[in-house]
C-alpha cells in the first residue's frame, strides 16, 4: 500500500516510525515524534498529519500499534492526536481490530478521561469509531462513561453521550445510576438534564455508601437538588416524556434479539476532530479516579466497542451494567474470533428488568446451569460435616422412591467428604425432625410447579423442598456443586472440628430454581461403523448429562437393507426374517445395536434412576426405490429392536425414514406412520425439515407426532421449521448440532452459534425440547470431548435463559473444568476451545473468508486439517502459507501445553494430529509455491508423492506413531467395530506418503 496523507518533508521518518513500533520501542517512537515536530519543514499540524497518514500496509500508525498489542505506543499516539476513526483498507478502525482486551481497554481509558474532561470532540470521535458507549470501566465498578459524566463531565457531554445512546439508568456494581453519582456531586444542571432524559429517581442503591437510598432521598440532603426534584416530579408534562426503565443487565440476550438486517447497518464512523492530548487534570482523589488507577483498566474487555454489526465479528456486545461481576476471559490465544467475540456477536439486544439483589458471593457465580433465583441470608455459615442425618417426609410421593433418589446422588456426595445417612421418616404435619440436618419434602402443592425446587441453607442445617422425584434429582445436582465450589472456598474451618467436619463452609442462602425449557436432551449418533462408545463410557456420559440437569439421551440407530439372513445372527442385531411374514417383495432389514438387549436395559434404568429419559431413534442409512415397498418390514425391524426398550416413552424418528415415509403417504394417501408397530405409550418425533415443502404429507401426520426441526451450521435460521409448526398447529422440537464433526478438534464457534439459535428460537415459538445432537460417520476422528463447549452452554441456556451472557461467554472453559472435568481451573476447558477455534481460523483464512462471516461452518467439506489428514491431495492451497501453518502449529502446542492440568493428566494425543496434518500441509505449500507468483498462480497443491523423500518418509514416521496411540487412546473408551474405518484413513495417508513400502506391507 502507498503512503496517503504523509507530509512531504517527513516521508523519511516513516520507516524509523514503523521499525520502532515493531520492536515495541516507545522511546524510541516518542523521540522520533518529537522530532518530526521540531525538524526543518515539520511542526504541530505536521506531526498531526502524519500520525493519522496511512503510511503502513496496516492503515494508520495507530492500526499498526493496535495490531500488534502495542500498548504504551497506542498510548502516545493518542497523546499526539491520533484519529482512532480513520478507516484502513478493510473499513475497519483501530478500535474494531483489538486483538485483545487489554488493548481494547486503552481506548476506553481515553473514552473515560475525555468523558471526565468534557471533551466532547474527542468523546463522539471515540463513539463513531466503534467503542460502546455503555460499556463499563472495570469488571469490579462497572460504571459506564455516563456515571463517569455524572460525576465530572458537564451536561453538554452528559447529553451528547445520551444522544449516541447512554442508558441513563444503568447500575453499575453498587446499584447505583448516574443519577446517584450526579446527585452526590451537587450540580443541578446535571441533575436536570438527566432526569429530562427519564433517569429514575427511585431506583436504590444495593450497596456501598448510598445502600438502600434512592436519588430522591439523597436529594433532600442538598435543597437545592430537592428543589429540582420536586418540580420534575410536580410537572405532568416532563414525567410523560421520561420513561423509567430499570437496567441492570440481569438477563441474556436469549429474551430478546434482533436480526443485523434489523438493526440496521453501522453507522458512519465520523471524523469529529479535537485535540485531546491526555492530562491528569481529573480529580485524583475521587474514589472513581482512585479505583481507575488501582484496576489500570486491565478487566476492560470486548464489552467496550459499540453494539453495532462490525467487520470483525466483535459486534451485538452486551453492554448493560451486570448484577453480578463476571469471570475474566480465560482465552489465552491471539487468533480471532476467540469465543468472546462469538458469543458477544450472537448477543445483538439485551432487555431490561427490575434490578435484582446482587450476589456478592463469587462462589455462587460458579454453579451450572445457573439456578433462577438465589438470595443470601444474613447470619452465620453452615458448617458441613461428613456425616449428614436426612429427615424426609412422607406424602403423595412414596418414602422408598425419594431415598432412592438420595442414594443414587449418594456416591457424588462421598466423593465431596459428605456422607447422607437416612435418620428419620416423618409426617407432613410433624415439627419434630429428630436430629436431621436435611429435611427433605416431595410435594408439588408446596411449589409453583413440580419443576421446581427450592434449597435453604440456614446455619443448623437445609431445607430441600421440590415438586417432584425430577426436580429433586435437580435440586441434589445443585446441592453438590454447592459442596464443590464451596470446598476450596477461602472460609476454612478450625482445626479443633477437623475431625468431623468435610471441610465445607456454605453462607446462608435461598435457591429457588426451574427449568426454562422443561426437556433438554442430547442425541448421539450410534452410526456402526462410527465412533460408538462402550457401555461403560455411555454410562460416564449419562453421568455428565445428569450433572448438567439435561433429561434426556438419545441414541441413534442406523437400519441396513441385506440380502443374506446370516447377517442377523450377531446378538445385538435384530431382522424380521421370519418366513410366513414375507411378502413376495420381501427386502432383509436389520438395525445394528451396539449393545446386547440385556445391556440396553441395564442403560435404560441406569439413565432412568438419574432422571434421564432415555429415547432410542432410527433411521436408514440410504434411501433406495425398493424401501418405498417394504415398509412393513422396516416397521417389524424397529419393532423388534424396541424389545429392549418396551418402556420407551419416545421413539426417534431420522431425516431418511421420515423423507421415505412422508413420500409413502403423499403417493399412496395412505398412513403408514401408523404401521410402526411403536408401543401405545411411544409418541413418535419425526423430521421437521422434511416437511417444509411437503404440506400434503404433514397434514397426514398423527397430531400426536412431534416435528424435529434439525440444523447444525452456524446461520441455520430455525424459524422456518417455527413457522411452519406453529400454523399447523404441532408440537416442535429444536435440535441444534454441536457441530463437533468433520474436523479433528470441532467448530467450538459454529456449535455455540447453532445452540444458541436453537434455544432462542424455541423460547420464541414456544417449543418445550431443546435437543442437542452430535453427529457422526463412518472414520469419526473428532473426539467426543470437543461436544463439550457447545453442549455445555446449551444445557446452561435451556435451563435458565436469564443466565448472565457476559459471564457465559467468558466462562466456558472454566466451566468445563468445573462440571464436566471437575478439576476447577485445570485448563483443559480452555485447550478444547482453543483447539477448534484454531481449526475454524485455519478452514477460514484457505477459503479467504472474512472472520465474522458465519457461513458454511461447519464447512460440509470438512476442516483443512481434516481434510489434509484423509484427503490432503485435494486440498486447495491457494491461500494458504507456510506462516500460516507455522502460526497453527504454535497455537496447537501452546493450547495443548496450557491445557495441562494441575495434576499432571493430560490428553493422550496431545493435539498430535492437529499437528501432524499441519506439517503436512506445510510441506505441501512449502513444495507447491511459485518463486514468481508474479507469472502465474502463487502456490499449488503438488500433492503428496511429489514431496521430497525426506519429508514423505519423516512425516510416514510421524503418521505410524501416532496410529498406535491412537489405536490405545480408541479402544479405551470405544467399541473395537469402529476402530478399523479410522484405521484406513492412516493406512491410505501412508499409502500416499511410502507406496513403495506400503505395497511390500510395511
Amino acid at each position: 500500500m502507498g503512503e496517503i496523507g504523509v507530509p512531504p518533508a517527513l516521508s523519511d521518518a516513516v520507516e524509523s516510525l514503523k521499525d520502532a513500533i515493531k520492536a515495541g520501542r516507545t522511546d524510541i517512537f516518542r523521540k522520533l515524534l518529537e522530532t518530526c515536530e521540531t525538524c526543518e519543514g515539520g511542526g504541530l499540524e505536521e506531526r498531526k498529519q502524519l500520525v493519522n497518514s496511512i503510511a503502513t500496509d496496516e492503515g494508520t500508525f495507530l492500526h499498526m500499534a493496535t495490531k500488534l498489542g502495542r500498548s504504551d505506543i497506542i498510548r502516545a499516539l493518542l497523546a499526539s492526536g491520533a484519529d482512532p476513526g480513520v478507516l484502513d483498507k478493510n473499513g475497519n478502525t483501530p478500535i474494531q481490530i483489538c486483538p485483545t482486551s487489554s488493548i481494547l481497554s486503552i481506548f476506553m481509558e481515553d473514552l473515560l478521561q475525555a468523558t471526565a474532561k468534557s471533551e466532547i470532540g474527542r468523546v463522539c470521535q471515540l463513539i463513531a469509531s466503534g467503542m460502546n458507549v455503555n460499556a463499563h470501566d472495570n469488571q469490579l465498578s462497572r460504571n459506564t462513561p455516563l456515571h463517569w459524566a455524572a460525576s465530572f463531565g458537564d451536561a453538554d457531554t452528559l447529553n451528547c453521550l445520551i444522544a449516541r445512546g447512554a442508558d441513563v439508568n444503568s447500575c453499575n456494581s453498587e446499584g447505583a445510576t448516574p443519577l446517584h453519582d450526579a446527585v452526590a456531586r451537587g450540580d443541578p444542571n446535571v441533575v436536570e438534564s438527566l432526569l429530562d432524559h427519564g433517569a429514575n429517581p427511585h431506583i436504590q442503591c444495593q450497596k456501598g455508601p448510598h445502600k438502600g437510598k434512592t436519588a430522591l432521598e439523597m436529594a433532600k440532603l442538598n435543597p437545592e437538588l430537592s428543589k429540582t426534584m420536586e418540580k420534575y416530579l410536580s410537572d405532568p408534562s416532563r414525567m410523560e416524556n421520561s420513561h423509567y426503565e430499570f437496567s441492570n443487565g440481569s438477563v441474556s440476550p436469549v429474551l430478546g434479539r434482533k436480526s443485523l438486517k434489523e438493526q440496521g447497518s453501522y453507522e458512519s464512523l465520523v471524523s469529529v476532530g479535537a485535540d485531546s492530548v491526555i492530562t491528569n487534570s481529573i480529580d485524583i482523589n475521587h474514589p472513581r479516579t482512585k479505583l481507575l488507577r488501582a484496576q489500570s483498566l486491565s478487566s476492560v474487555g470486548e464489552e467496550s466497542v459499540n453494539n453495532q454489526p462490525m467487520q470483525n465479528g466483535i459486534n451485538g456486545n452486551i453492554q448493560v451494567a451486570s448484577a453480578r461481576l463476571p469471570l475474566e476471559s480465560t482465552s489465552s490465544l491471539e487468533m480471532t474470533p476467540n469465543m468472546e467475540q462469538v458469543c458477544e456477536r450472537l448477543a445483538a439486544v439485551q432487555l431490561t428488568m427490575p434490578p435484582k439483589p446482587l450476589v456478592m458471593n463469587s462462589a455462587l457465580h460458579r454453579l451450572w446451569p445457573q439456578p433462577k433465583k438465589i438470595t443470601e441470608l444474613p447470619g452465620q455459615p453452615w458448617r458441613v460435616p461428613k456425616i449428614v442425618t436426612l429427615a424426609v417426609n412422607y406424602g403423595s410421593i412414596p418414602v422408598h422412591q425419594i431415598v432412592d433418589v438420595w442414594n443414587v446422588h449418594k456416591p457424588w456426595l462421598q466423593e465431596l467428604n459428605c456422607d447422607i445417612q437416612l435418620g428419620s421418616i416423618i409426617g407432613p404435619r410433624n415439627y419434630n425432625k429428630g436430629n436431621a440436618i436435611i429435611h427433605c419434602v416431595v410435594d408439588p402443592a408446596l411449589v409453583m410447579s413440580e419443576n421446581h425446587y427450592s434449597i435453604t441453607v440456614e446455619e443448623n442445617g437445609v431445607k430441600l423442598i421440590s415438586g417432584s422425584l425430577s426436580a429433586l434429582h435437580h435440586a441434589l445436582i445443585t446441592f453438590a456443586q454447592l459442596l464443590r465450589v464451596f470446598r476450596s472456598d477461602e472460609i476454612r474451618v478450625p482445626t479443633s472440628s477437623s475431625s468431623s467436619h468435610s471441610g465445607v463452609v456454605i453462607p446462608p442462602l435461598v435457591i429457588t430454581d426451574f427449568p426454562s425449557i422443561p426437556n433438554r436432551g442430547f442425541a448421539m449418533d450410534m452410526t456402526p461403523a462410527g465412533r460408538i462408545p462402550t457401555l461403560e463410557r455411555v454410562c460416564q456420559i449419562v453421568d455428565t448429562l445428569a450433572s448438567l440437569k439435561i433429561n434426556h439421551l438419545h441414541l441413534l440407530f442406523k437400519i441396513s437393507a441385506s440380502s443374506s439372513s446370516s447377517a442377523f445372527s450377531e446378538e445385538n442385531q435384530y431382522s424380521q426374517s421370519t418366513p410366513q411374514t414375507r411378502h413376495p417383495s420381501y427386502i432383509e432389514y436389520h438395525c445394528q445395536l451396539p449393545f446386547s438387549q440385556n445391556e440396553l436395559v441395564s442403560l435404560e434404568r441406569y439413565c432412568s434412576d438419574r432422571g434421564i429419559i432415555l429415547t432410542p431413534g432410527f433411521d436408514l442409512n440410504t434411501i433406495t426405490s425398493n424401501d418405498k415397498l417394504a415398509i412393513y418390514n422396516i416397521s417389524s425391524t424397529i419393532s423388534e429392536a424396541l424389545s429392549a426398550l418396551p418402556s420407551a416413552r419416545y421413539v426417534h424418528i431420522g431425516p431418511n425414514l421420515t423423507s421415505l415415509l412422508a413420500e409413502v403417504s403423499t403417493l399412496n394417501g395412505t398412513s403408514p406412520w401408523s404401521q410402526l408397530l411403536l408401543p401405545d405409550n411411544a409418541n413418535l418425533m419425526v423430521c421437521a425439515n422434511i416437511f417444509h415443502d411437503n404440506s400434503a404429507a404433514l397434514d397426514r401426520l398423527p397430531l400426536s407426532c412431534i416435528l424435529v426441526e434439525y440444523g447444525f451450521q452456524a446461520d441455520y435460521d430455525f424459524s422456518g421449521g417455527c413457522k411452519m409448526a406453529m400454523n399447523k398447529g404441532r408440537s416442535l422440537a429444536l435440535c441444534p448440532g454441536t457441530s463437533a464433526w468433520s474436523s479433528l478438534s470441532g467448530w467450538p464457534e459454529a456449535g455455540v452459534s447453532n445452540v444458541y439459535s436453537g434455544v432462542v428460537s424455541s423460547l420464541e415459538s414456544g417449543s418445550n425440547t431443546v435437543l442437542v445432537a452430535h453427529w457422526s460417520n463412518s472414520a469419526c476422528l473428532t473426539p467426543l470431548v470437543f461436544t463439550w463447549p457447545p453442549l455445555l452452554v446449551a444445557a446452561g441456556l435451556s435451563w435458565n435463559h436469564t443466565t448472565h451472557w457476559d459471564f457465559v461467554h467468558s466462562s466456558v472453559g472454566s466451566l468445563i473444568d468445573q462440571h464436566i472435568i471437575k478439576i476447577p481451573n485445570c485448563g483443559l476447558g480452555d485447550a478444547l476451545i482453543e483447539l477448534g477455534r484454531c481449526e475454524t481460523w485455519l478452514t477460514r483464512v484457505a477459503r479467504d473468508q472474512p472472520s465474522n462471516d458465519p457461513s458454511d461452518l461447519p464447512s460440509c467439506q470438512g476442516s483443512i486439517l481434516h481434510q489434509l489428514f484423509t484427503d490432503p491431495d485435494s486440498v486447495v492451497m491457494d491461500h494458504l502459507s507456510s506462516d500460516v501453518f507455522g502460526v497453527v502449529m504454535r497455537h496447537v502446542r501452546k493450547a495443548v501445553k496450557e491445557g495441562v492440568n494441575k495434576q499432571g493428566e493430560r490428553n493422550p494425543l496431545k493435539g498430535r494430529i492437529e499437528r501432524v496434518s499441519s506439517r503436512l500441509g506445510r510441506a505441501l505449500v512449502t513444495t507447491g509455491t511459485n518463486p514468481r507468483s508474479n507469472m502465474g498462480i502463487a502456490v499449488m497443491n503438488p500433492g503428496v508423492a511429489n514431496l521430497p523423500p525426506t519429508m514423505r518418509t519423516d512425516l510416514a514416521n510421524k503418521v505410524l506413531a501416532l496410529r498406535e496411540v491412537y489405536s490405545s487412546v480408541w479402544l479405551q473408551g470405544h467399541r473395537p467395530k469402529g476402530l478399523h474405518p479410522s484405521l484406513l484413513i492412516f493406512s491410505s495417508l501412508l499409502a500416499r506418503l511410502l507406496p513403495e513400502q506400503m505395497m511390500h506391507g510395511v
